[in-house]
Parts: C-alpha cells; sequence; structure tokens
C-alpha cells in the first residue's frame, strides 16, 4: 500500500500495515468496536485490469475513501496497489 505522510509516499508492506491498525484500534478503541461497512462508488474493468472505489464505514462513521488496483489472474481478481484519503475532523 502507498501512504502519503509528510508530503512524501511511504510503501507500507502487509505486515507494517497490519501493526499500524493495532495502532488505531488502541488510540480509538470505540470507533474500531463498530460495525464496518463499505459502499462502493466506482467499478471499471478493461479486459484484465480493473479499479474499485470505495467507501469505508466504522458504524456510522465515514472511516476512509479507498482506491484499488485489481488484475485478473487465473484464479482471479486481486488487489495490486491501494492508497486512501482518511477525512479531516
Amino acid at each position: 500500500m502507498l501512504v502519503l505522510a509528510d508530503n512524501a509516499i511511504d510503501k507500507v508492506s502487509v505486515d507494517e500495515w497490519l501493526t499500524r491498525i493495532e495502532g488505531m484500534k488502541a488510540a480509538n478503541p470505540d470507533l474500531w468496536s463498530a460495525e464496518a461497512s463499505h459502499q462502493f462508488k466506482l467499478i471499471d474493468v478493461a479486459s484484465y485490469a480493473a479499479v474499485a472505489v470505495l467507501d469505508v464505514y466504522r458504524g456510522e462513521v465515514h472511516f476512509s475513501t479507498d482506491y484499488m488496483l485489481l488484475y485478473k489472474f487465473d484464479e482471479g481478481w486481486r488487489i495490486v496497489s491501494k492508497i486512501f484519503s482518511i477525512p479531516a475532523g
């Protein structure tokens, strides 16, 4: 995953991302105990490539907008890159 921080791009591994999530859970347990849901805003497919944009919610809170790039492999669709935007506030 690519993360924008301090006007630079940080490439975050899955393990690093999971560690960050655990830190966010510890910092705001009420938010993270709420049920997660999502709403697709856009899906665009061109042959074996696709993009998906979705809003992610924790309870009623709009948590993030995720932008995912996918490729279609023999086994099915797989996310190959992701960026996100967290609402200010």
